[in-house]
């Protein structure tokens, strides 16, 4: 789904070039969760770009209880094939689930 020379922003503090990269991410997010199901909530199409809100429900992989979060995503596609990615997440939520960060974590940084 991606060329070589694709772009993913919002999945880190750099952005992710390429598959290779993508595929690093997505391998260390799947070694916390598991039972993963992605919704979509809303799909919008324009000219070369997708806009999609999504939820994602899944388990901890540690323990199974169920985590959740949502995102949005805002993709530019040519010829079938992702060629750059903005990715916005709740990851802050999702890694609090996850006990990685303390409850209330957003709260507390305001």
């Amino acid at each position: 789904m991606l060329v070589p020379e694709t772009t993913a922003k919002g999945l880190g503090e750099e952005p992710r070039e390429g598959p290779a990269e993508f595929k690093a991410f997505h391998r260390l997010l799947l070694s916390m969760i598991k039972d993963v199901r992605v919704d979509i909530d809303r799909f919008v199409e324009q000219d070369d770009w997708a806009h999609i809100l999504c939820s994602l429900k899944a388990k901890r992989r540690d323990t199974g209880e169920p985590v959740e979060m949502s995102g949005q995503i805002a993709v530019r596609i040519s010829d079938g094939k992702l060629i750059t990615a903005h990715n916005h997440f709740d990851f802050m939520s999702l890694f609090e689930q996850l006990g990685l960060l303390p409850k209330g974590a957003f709260s507390r940084c305001l």
